[in-house]
């Protein structure tokens, strides 16, 4: 009970402040050579602004729902959206280290938007996947016969700055990243992409298993 199979999606209300490393972080770990232009003079590599992307990109491969940890690396805000409260006691968040639950909104059956009183529930962050139980003596409130009812606000993340990310997940990033800027072509017809084992050993302790299916 309290599983919400193939009904629910998740929204992405804050994004995070910057990425889980730097551009010198990257730049040195590419060995690119930097070059001073500008005035005061700044040195930096001539495809810094294909860098920064690349650096987005591989983030983008671990970080968030779409990424193959299922959770975020540095703090952000989203929303698991329901089509309703479960029929069960227990409200669980798929989605991998929440470690604060903001607000529990829902439509009433006016179409009325609520918010969930916080003393009604205990939340469980300390566990993976967190969620939400009702205490003695409360219920699920009624909510409109509609998709996308109920609506659970969270923080997931390892913490807001980027040391708090930990390092074997910040080295996958870089190791990504020199992938993505060593093969910017489009690959040739018969070549298959090949997972870095690496990678794969350094991330696989944090990854979240219990994601939407």
């Amino acid at each position: 009970m309290g599983q919400f199979k193939n009904q629910i999606r998740l929204r992405q209300i804050t994004k995070p402040v910057h990425d889980p490393i730097t551009e010198q972080e990257a730049w040195d770990h590419l060995r690119v050579p930097l070059i001073a232009s500008g005035s005061p003079a700044v040195s930096a590599p001539t495809d810094r602004a294909l860098i920064k992307r690349l650096i987005t990109a591989a983030t983008e491969m671990l970080d968030g729902p779409k990424g193959t940890l299922r959770r975020c690396l540095l703090n952000q805000e989203y929303e698991a959206v329901f089509q309703g409260f479960p029929v069960g006691r227990v409200l669980t968040i798929p989605f991998g280290g929440v470690h604060d639950i903001v607000s529990v909104q829902y439509y009433d059956g006016a179409g009325v938007l609520q918010t969930l009183q916080p003393t009604k529930t205990w939340p469980d962050t300390q566990t993976e996947p967190a969620s939400l139980a009702l205490r003695d003596g409360e219920a699920w409130p009624d909510t409109k016969p509609e998709i996308n009812t109920v609506g659970v606000r969270f923080i997931s993340g390892f913490g807001m700055s980027r040391e708090d990310v930990p390092q074997r997940i910040r080295q996958a990033v870089l190791l990504i990243l020199a992938d993505l800027y060593e093969n910017r072509d489009a690959q040739h017809t018969g070549q298959a992409y090949q997972v870095n084992k690496t990678v794969e050993a350094l991330v696989a302790d944090y990854a979240f298993h219990g994601g939407l299916q």
